[in-house]
């Protein structure tokens, strides 16, 4: 397995807001939050690659 870091030209309010919406998402609906691999501010990276650099999912993943 082969981890890196990214780096994003985006704003750190960006992906704090980003992950404000996820973690608001997370609490109405999750039912088990335990098997979340990932934490919501990784989570919001991922979904900010996506947005930003069109990476494809199974890259992100």
């Amino acid at each position: 397995m082969i981890t890196y870091r990214a780096t994003l030209d985006v704003p750190e309010h960006t992906l704090a807001f980003v992950a404000r919406i996820l973690a608001a998402h997370r609490r109405r609906t999750d039912r088990r939050p335990w098997q979340r691999a990932a934490t919501v501010y990784v989570q919001a990276v991922m979904v900010l690659r996506w947005f930003r650099d069109g990476t494809d999912i199974a890259a992100l993943a």
